[in-house]
């Protein structure tokens, strides 16, 4: 190869690279001009995880709260979805179940007899799972926990195929447990119901015999709890 020929491979070999940077940087920014990348974005450079993001559909949201699960809850503000925490009290993993689904009108505040049990809450459920499957349940209200929690033994009572569920790690009173997410296509309490309420399941001996009520369904709602009439009073928001 000449010295004219192998400067002209060299050069075309720059503007292909330079060329490819551009691309690559383009598509960069193409990705965070949607909702799925600007959380993808969050999550590689704060170093968690997210399951359920084909979910996500839309543009970009205008920067915002500068804490990380402000900006969080501002982005996926029109999902349902959980936070898992990592025993330093870190996000170790995001569950994003799909996009909220107004929670059904109570034409006046529902307020429900609930039982007192060491010093906690219990309501009952109705759980209304895949293909009609229903089964009802005494949960715990519990405002601490991103999702209603079910032992993992219900799965099939409710119409699901653990093989399918998505993974899932929680922070629970007993450690960091595993365990499998889905979505409960509808839930009942009293007089009121939403829909597409995401629900973790985990082995059973880790919730010491409890169900939880957790914020994928109470969030729905403005919520009262009243311990010296043994009731919470839910109110559409």
């Amino acid at each position: 190869m000449s010295r004219l020929a192998r400067w002209c491979f060299v050069v075309a070999l720059v503007s292909l690279w330079a060329d490819l940077c551009i691309r690559s940087a383009a598509a960069d920014d193409s990705a965070l001009e949607t909702l799925r990348g600007q959380i993808e974005s969050l999550a590689q450079t704060n170093g968690f995880s997210v399951s359920g993001l084909y979910h996500l559909k839309g543009d970009a949201v205008p920067e915002g709260d500068r804490d990380l699960r402000g900006r969080i809850a501002q982005l996926l503000a029109p999902f349902n979805y959980a936070i898992i925490s990592n025993a330093g009290g870190g996000i170790d993993k995001i569950v994003i179940s799909g996009r909220k689904s107004a929670a059904r009108e109570v034409p006046q505040p529902d307020r429900v007899r609930t039982k007192s049990q060491a010093g906690h809450q219990l309501v009952d459920a109705i759980l209304f799972g895949l293909n009609g499957q229903r089964r009802n349940a005494r949960l715990m209200v519990d405002t601490g926990a991103s999702a209603i929690v079910l032992p993992r033994s219900m799965i099939p009572a409710l119409g699901y195929v653990e093989a399918e569920l998505g993974e899932v790690t929680m922070q629970t009173a007993n450690g960091l447990v595993k365990g499998r997410m889905a979505v409960l296509e509808r839930v009942a309490v009293g007089r009121s119901v939403a829909d597409d309420v995401a629900a973790a399941f985990v082995e059973d001996g880790a919730l010491a015999g409890n169900m939880l009520l957790g914020m994928s369904f109470l969030g729905r709602f403005r919520m009262t709890i009243d311990k010296a009439r043994n009731s919470i009073t839910l109110e559409d928001k």
